[in-house]
């Protein structure tokens, strides 16, 4: 009887080499570069007499030796039970504890669309769409279409795809576009099918890949991935288990809470031919596939005419309103626009804020100073009074069940509700993006002390403690130990050493009990790996976080939330300080220009300071942790009892149960101060128990 891979197994590939974990979750397997591809290969559904076949296409190797050591490693392979019988009860076993729902998506949403192709068939691929707008589509006499789902700046939309069909070579027109977008592309004569999405991933993109069925799914909309009846069924335990742990790594910037459903990351393109081979994915955009060159003086004094145009191609797009806080970042894009609505003589745009009145962190006469000197409609959403507001939590995570992820930030409800009560903003401009294109990672701290250079560490020290909101003690630890010399120390001590010298450091010092470990040693031996892996680098530290930054698992995960919930209420959002030309300069911006002024987002607060000197923004960062952890510290705590405590993240092996619960007691009685370690941990439990059936 054929074999095919165990469906209870954990799989991820680290780098050269490939990780399982077994069904039961109790052993951790590592297979090397050949054996990771013949892992590759049984995904895709090739038969095992065919994989020694497969692998002298791509291998140069004695024929013989090779179908000898390919028939060893299958034999291991089931004698571990990550490989079983086809038609099994393992094999048909579901893949996780708890199986996601599949009743939320009954039919395409308006603007969403979904691609499906068997490329195992004569059939080409097949196009749905919610509606018209959510997909344009070109076609040729010959049977292949090119199709658009987004906005593409500096060009026309009328006729744009007549004109890149007519093109004799797609892909170069494709990948030097601006804009926010996913282009999908079917070429009848070779029979392949291409997706590419924008630079940075402003533009949603799911991928499901069927290796039995020879079938591909492509959507805007995971939800709609997640009700077809091709794709397994499960939860991704691995990423929900570091989410809920606070890690983020790169590898995470493909995959989302659903084992089968991936995402097509920004600045990349699928790749599918005729046959059945897994889809190929590609790097079309990579801002550091060259040495970094810093930016120079003529570069850096177009930085404003850069961002300006960024609001500009925004505005072209659609955008009618501006998300107004009293930061420095939207008043930069609320004063931008501004002023190219005047040149233009239009209509202003309309400043949209939150109030939070009576509470340290209420900005409301700051954006009402803002949007009055700019001359702008000003619609502000007050928040109930949150020193009486007893049902905190309850709103805050009253949307899991229509959410791609667990919520993030437990003030993404009031956002929501701003939106949902806006007759302006069909299209909003954000300031996200801000922190990661004008704030200096501290990382950077730890090139400073490998070089060291005091002389430049302390004017960057002494700009973060004037910027950041948190405290003192906070700011230096972060700079000096976490991100600063904890480093240089594991690279010379090592991490064992390192982490014993923390242990002495910390003797005698009252400190918070540890969140919840996983409950799965197999499950944390694959995480620490594959940290352990992301942490090796060459060069500077501040260049690999700038690596990281723009498709960083955080911003992804963001997007996709921001991007379902807006939708729903018929929004879009629009990210001036995501537009590729900016990023392409923001990020060869010399550190020490950032904060030059003796603040972070130096250049900034200069244009502010300029343009709008008798109003400047807040001084620092304001910071929301302090009343969202007394919020939901106060009513989280029967949401909790509610949920049961943590029975679906024990059922998926990311915490033990008494453990998680027990640590949720002390945090609501006061004993921890990690509000963001309970916070991901309620909400995950939450989103996981209305999300699965």
């Amino acid at each position: 009887m054929p074999l095919r891979v165990h469906p209870g197994v954990i799989g991820r590939r680290l780098d050269d080499c490939y990780v399982l974990i077994d069904g039961d979750g109790e052993q951790i397997y590592e297979l090397d570069a050949t054996g990771a591809r013949v892992w590759e290969l049984l995904l895709e559904g090739v038969p095992v007499a065919g994989l020694a076949a497969r692998l002298l296409d791509e291998f140069e190797a004695d024929a013989a030796r090779l179908r000898a050591d390919v028939e060893a490693l299958v034999a291991e392979l089931r004698d571990a039970r990550l490989l079983v019988e086809a038609g099994s009860v393992e094999a048909d076993a579901p893949r996780s504890p708890l199986t996601p729902s599949d009743a939320r998506a009954p039919r395409l949403a308006q603007g969403a669309w979904l691609l499906r192709w068997c490329a195992a068939s004569g059939d080409a691929p097949q196009l749905s769409r919610g509606d018209a707008a959510a997909l344009d589509v070109q076609r040729r006499p010959d049977g292949s279409w090119l199709a658009l789902a987004g906005d593409v700046h500096d060009a026309p939309r009328a006729g744009f795809l007549v004109r890149l069909l007519a093109r004799e070579s797609l892909a170069p027109a494709i990948e030097a576009l601006r804009g926010a977008f996913v282009v999908l592309s079917f070429e009848a004569g070779t029979n392949t099918l291409r997706v590419w999405r924008d630079a940075i991933g402003l533009w949603p993109c799911y991928v499901v890949w069927c290796a039995e069925q020879k079938t591909l799914l492509v959507s805007s909309d995971l939800d709609v991935l997640q009700a077809q009846p091709e794709r397994a069924r499960g939860f991704n335990a691995a990423l929900v288990a570091e989410f809920v742990r606070g890690r983020a790594s790169v590898a995470q910037c493909r995959e989302t809470f659903y084992q089968a459903i991936e995402r097509l990351p920004g600045g990349h393109r699928l790749t599918l031919g005729r046959g059945g081979a897994a889809p190929r994915v590609e790097r079309t955009w990579d801002l550091f596939a060259r040495p970094l060159r810093w930016a120079d003086d003529d570069e850096i004094a177009t930085l404003e005419p850069t961002l300006e145009r960024a609001v500009v191609r925004c505005i072209e797009s659609g955008a009618d309103s501006v998300a107004l806080s009293g930061g420095y970042d939207s008043v930069t894009i609320a004063l931008l626009a501004a002023r190219a609505r005047q040149r233009r003589a239009a209509v202003p745009l309309t400043a949209l804020s939150l109030a939070m009145v009576g509470t340290p962190s209420d900005e409301s006469a700051i954006q009402r100073g803002v949007a009055e000197a700019l001359g702008m409609p000003f619609r502000v959403f007050e928040l109930p009074a949150l020193e009486r507001c007893d049902d905190f939590c309850q709103r805050a995570l009253a949307h899991s069940a229509r959410s791609p992820v667990p919520i993030l930030s437990m003030w993404q409800w009031a956002f929501d509700a701003l939106l949902a009560g806006a007759t302006d903003g069909r299209r909003v401009m954000m300031g996200t993006g801000g922190d990661e294109m004008f704030i200096v990672d501290a990382r950077y701290a730890e090139d400073l002390l490998r070089a060291g250079d005091l002389r430049r560490l302390l004017p960057f020290v002494r700009a973060w403690l004037a910027t950041s909101p948190l405290p003192t003690r906070r700011v230096l630890a972060e700079l000096l130990w976490r991100a600063g010399a904890r480093p240089l120390l594991a690279d010379t001590l090592g991490p064992q050493l390192t982490r014993l010298l923390r242990s002495v450091l910390a003797f005698g010092r009252s400190v918070s009990p540890a969140p919840p470990a996983l409950s799965t040693r197999p499950v944390t031996e694959l995480l620490e790996a594959r940290a352990a892996r992301e942490a090796r680098r060459d060069g500077s530290a501040y260049v690999a976080a700038l690596r990281e930054l723009v498709h960083g698992p955080t911003l992804m995960l963001e997007l996709d939330q921001s991007g379902a919930w807006s939708a729903r209420h018929g929004r879009r959002l629009c990210y001036p300080f995501f537009d590729r030309d900016l990023v392409e300069l923001a990020l060869r911006l010399p550190p020490e220009h950032l904060y030059r002024r003796g603040q972070m987002k130096s250049p900034l607060r200069e244009l502010v300071a300029r343009e709008l000197p008798a109003l400047p923004p807040t001084q620092r960062k304001v910071d929301f942790t302090a009343l969202g952890c007394e919020l939901v510290r106060r009513t989280g705590a029967a949401v909790w009892q509610a949920l049961g405590g943590a029975p679906a993240l024990a059922a998926l092996g990311v915490v033990e149960r008494e453990e998680a619960e027990a640590w949720m007691r002390a945090y609501f009685a006061g004993q921890v101060e990690r509000p963001a370690q309970a916070w991901r941990l309620l909400s995950t439990e939450h989103w996981l128990q209305q999300r699965t059936d």
